[in-house]
């Protein structure tokens, strides 16, 4: 159904790209190529380009800009310093451990617990 309205729809998939797609008695001839970047839909020879959107993309376009996500993962390392003390005041950005992982320090810095 589409709205209140009944369709009889019956499709035959003529090749791998190419369908033939019966709407109501009506053919449509339908052949789709796809690229990284967008699907070219063939529908009775008329061109369709649908452009394939990104996760950032799809961000911006619903909070109308990109915003600084938090990326988690796990990776062994240790902690070589500790630069906080217990109980100590510390500001936002303030570096309070260094994280050694891979080889490389990393300085771990505080984050603002404000929403």
């Amino acid at each position: 159904m589409v709205g209140d309205k009944r369709c009889d729809i019956s499709v035959e998939f003529v090749g791998r790209d190419e369908l033939l797609l019966n709407i109501n008695g009506k053919i449509f001839n339908v052949i789709v190529n796809s690229n990284s970047l967008s699907h070219s839909v063939y529908v009775n020879g008329r061109l369709y380009r649908i452009e394939k959107g990104s996760g950032l993309k799809f961000l911006k376009e619903e909070k109308g800009k990109a915003k600084k996500r938090d990326v988690k993962i796990t990776m062994p390392g240790r902690i070589v310093q500790v630069l906080a003390r217990e109980g100590e005041e510390v500001r936002e950005g303030q570096a309070v451990l260094v994280l050694e992982a891979m080889k490389m320090q990393n300085e771990i810095k505080s984050l603002s617990l404000a929403g």
